[in-house]
């Protein structure tokens, strides 16, 4: 196995995904680690939103976490040989009100990476750019962009 230090963050989420799976826990990868993925990093972020979709006690995600290497900082996890953190925003994943429908599967080297699709990545950052009172909302590829 890949040392973290040196893990993408593709591969750093699919390898957490993969322990996390393993006790019966289901996040799946969102926000802007998402975009960097799908735009081969011309968009950079160095968190990882993993949502946590069925309300997993935080103790066992922590327990879980911290056999891997990592540790709590307030609300992110942090790994002391990488430059990426974690977060695990609660669930459910959802555009609005609906249940995101469309997850992809990545195959990479540390494991199985479940990501939301493009389209509902950009339907969520809608939803919150809404929220925050953006009138007009302009889809320029990926990622989506807006504009008051």
């Amino acid at each position: 196995m890949k040392p973290v230090g040196k893990m993408t963050q593709g591969e750093l989420g699919a390898f957490i995904q993969s322990q996390l799976r393993e006790k019966g826990i289901e996040v799946i990868l969102s926000g802007g680690a998402a975009v960097a993925i799908y735009s081969n990093n011309k968009y950079v972020s160095r968190d990882l939103d993993l949502i946590n979709i069925y309300g997993a006690n935080r103790r066992k995600i922590r327990d879980i976490m911290t056999a891997i290497g990592f540790y709590e900082e307030g609300r992110y996890f942090r790994h002391p040989d990488s430059k990426f953190f974690v977060e695990f925003p609660p669930g459910p994943l959802t555009i609005g009100e609906e249940p995101v429908k469309q997850i992809i599967e990545k195959k990479l080297s540390t494991g199985v990476l479940k990501v939301i699709s493009p389209h509902g990545l950009c339907q969520r950052q809608a939803g919150s750019l809404l929220s925050l009172g953006r009138s007009t909302i302009t889809f320029t590829g990926n990622p989506c962009s807006a504009t008051k």
